[in-house]
């Protein structure tokens, strides 16, 4: 059984055109899409002709960051779209950074951070005193 050839014509490195669609490759596998499925939706609706196992080795590369060995430069590229952040907490909105970066804002930046450190530690609760259910002046009976 003979090899099949590679193409004659590759991408440089790291030129791949899957990775614009790498969010929809990583959509249509947590969608429990298979490989073919994708690489014939990847022919039909974008015209980019590739085998299914070039898909996946372009996949485990891409999402896998021991694997991937990505060049100096590049960030891991497992979530290529920045995640929306959810609402900030109210210690979270207290404690975000001012606006203007003078030394009297970080001055009293800094001064509501020792207070609301200073707060939480009074709010910890006590340590409970020893119940010992017995007078430790009297001896124990045997």
């Amino acid at each position: 059984m003979r090899k099949p050839k590679p193409p004659e014509k590759h991408p440089a490195a790291w030129q791949s055109p899957l990775w614009e669609h790498l969010d929809l490759i990583r959509s249509m596998r947590r969608a429990r899409k298979g490989w073919k499925v994708i690489a014939d939706h990847l022919k039909a609706a974008h015209g980019i002709s590739v085998n299914y196992r070039t898909v996946i080795r372009f996949y485990a590369r891409a999402t896998n960051p021991k694997k991937g060995k990505l060049p100096l430069g590049f960030n891991h590229l497992g979530a290529t779209k920045a995640a929306p952040h959810p609402d900030p907490t109210p210690d979270q909105r207290e404690s975000a950074p001012p606006a203007k970066q003078t030394p009297e804002g970080l001055a009293a930046a800094t001064e509501a951070a020792r207070a609301r450190i200073k707060a939480r530690l009074q709010q910890q609760p006590e340590e409970p005193a020893w119940d010992l259910k017995y007078d430790p002046d009297k001896p124990l009976k045997p």
